[in-house]
């Protein structure tokens, strides 16, 4: 899903959307990381905290309203 986000119809990425995507996708994990306190690679999200972390320009993680 997010690779369709910085590519074009055919799926073609170029190298400023490539490393854009990257980075996009270390802020994700990033972001799992920190919500994921006890360490067991899960985390528990409502449709709001999921669409704000995949969709939406990264926020901090510690700031989404539990």
């Amino acid at each position: 899903m997010i690779v369709r986000r910085y590519s074009d119809e055919n799926g073609n990425m170029d190298f400023d959307n490539y490393i854009s995507c990257l980075v996009r996708l270390d802020a994700m994990f990033r972001s799992f990381k920190s919500l994921d306190k006890d360490g067991d690679g899960q985390i528990r999200v409502n449709i709001q905290e999921w669409l704000q972390l995949t969709i939406f320009k990264r926020r901090d993680a510690s700031k989404i309203p539990r």
